[in-house]
């Protein structure tokens, strides 16, 4: 919501913390008596220019590539909007959609091999893991072997997903 009202011109306030931590308490307090906290500064959105030469190597480098995007973006979060259409048009880029369900289903389909060899991978490369519910992160194993065989057969340059709030 803070960044539509951003883009709508208004400014967005947060106050980020366990209630029952007296600093945030406080906060609370003042924001429902109407002393909202400073809101702040946005960085600048533009930066230098690049290189015309540089811009079309990138542009060429993205004519023919495929998006993958799982499901819709989420009601009212604006940046995740994209027209298509547009994306084609401007940049030969074509985008394959994909349900959130049928995510699942796909995950649903994984094998235990390929699950273990994920979970096995991610473990090993963040350790943390292991701390983890074992079958929390056995499902998180599963959800990425789907959508890396996704992704590996559909020949995807990127992939977008809506994990919020199907995921958790």
């Amino acid at each position: 919501f803070g960044h539509a009202i951003t883009r709508m011109g208004g400014q967005a306030r947060l106050v980020y913390g366990d209630p029952e931590e007296s600093g945030v308490r406080d906060a609370l307090a003042r924001a429902l008596r109407g002393e909202l906290p400073q809101a702040p500064a946005l960085p600048a959105v533009a930066g230098a220019r690049a290189e015309g030469a540089d811009v079309h190597t990138a542009l060429n480098r993205l004519r023919g590539s495929t998006i993958g995007v799982v499901g819709d973006p989420p009601a009212g979060f604006t940046p995740s909007d994209y027209d298509a259409d547009l994306l084609d048009d401007l940049f030969g880029v074509t985008v394959e959609r994909l349900e959130v369900d049928d995510v699942f289903a796909r995950t649903r389909g994984v094998g235990a091999d390929t699950r273990e060899t994920e979970r096995s991978a991610a473990t090993l490369a963040q350790p943390s893991l292991q701390t983890l519910e074992a079958r929390e992160v056995e499902r998180s194993a599963a959800v990425t072997s789907a959508l890396r065989e996704w992704t590996a057969g559909a020949r995807l340059a990127a992939l977008a997903v809506r994990c919020w709030p199907e995921f958790p």
